[in-house]
């Protein structure tokens, strides 16, 4: 296929439906994932290929997300332009991401690469606050890509992160649960103080369960992830 054919929701649809995957929609009923969306069965290479072939497009993203298709929201997160997306179109999308693989997508293609991420950030993950299950997650996601950026700046408080992760990570809903523990692990590689606190947040709070359905995925063990030598490796070289 080429840009030229892939112009329209309607172009780009008919061409998700037509190279669907069943194996893959399979993976998503064994993980128990419910939504009102339909599901084509792409994966996310074959996405990001599509994506670069239709090249970034605000208005073609914002007709994607309004189609009843899981793998066309996820693809409208890879062609959407970050600078056209404003609060308000955030506060629209955000309560219909219904599961992890596309909350990450929103965060990592589009969110964390807005002017407002640290807004966000801070109000979708502070303590206490009571949101839905994928917004939640969406916060700590937004801490986790913003972990990752290279040379970041920010007055953000680590310590007190860690904090809120042992406090309430075992009474957190299962993704927001599964997203705390990634950033456990990623916070407790950012410095040396910041890997010994992670390491006895990982102690105090035990094994983390998360439910995958009857999928043979399984999360991380923050412990054995921070005592490895991988790890240990790249604290020496910081």
């Amino acid at each position: 296929m080429t840009q030229d054919q892939l112009q329209t929701p309607e172009q780009i649809v008919a061409h998700l439906e037509q190279g669907g995957d069943s194996r893959a929609v399979k993976v998503w009923q064994d993980m128990k994932v419910h939504s009102a969306d339909a599901y084509a069965g792409w994966g996310l290479t074959r996405l990001k290929q599509l994506a670069k072939i239709i090249k970034r497009n605000h208005d073609l993203a914002l007709a994607l997300w309004q189609v009843p298709l899981h793998d066309a929201k996820l693809l409208a997160t890879m062609i959407e332009e970050p600078k056209k997306v404003n609060l308000a179109q955030i506060e629209a999308q955000m309560p219909q991401i219904y599961t992890w693989d596309l909350a990450d997508k929103y965060v990592e293609n589009v969110l964390i690469k807005t002017p407002f991420a640290m807004q966000l950030l801070q109000a979708w993950s502070a303590p206490g606050q009571q949101l839905p299950e994928m917004q939640k997650r969406s916060g700590w996601i937004l801490l986790y890509n913003h972990t990752k950026k290279p040379k970041s700046t920010t007055d953000l408080d680590y310590t007190a992160f860690l904090a809120q992760i042992e406090q309430e990570m075992n009474q957190e809903r299962n993704w927001v649960r599964e997203a705390m523990n990634y950033c456990l692990i990623t916070l407790g590689k950012m410095s040396h103080d910041l890997h010994q606190q992670a390491l006895a947040v990982s102690h105090a709070i035990g094994k983390v369960t998360i439910d995958y359905g009857t999928t043979s995925c399984k999360n991380p063990d923050a412990t054995q992830v921070l005592q490895s030598a991988r790890t240990k490796e790249q604290l020496a070289a910081l």
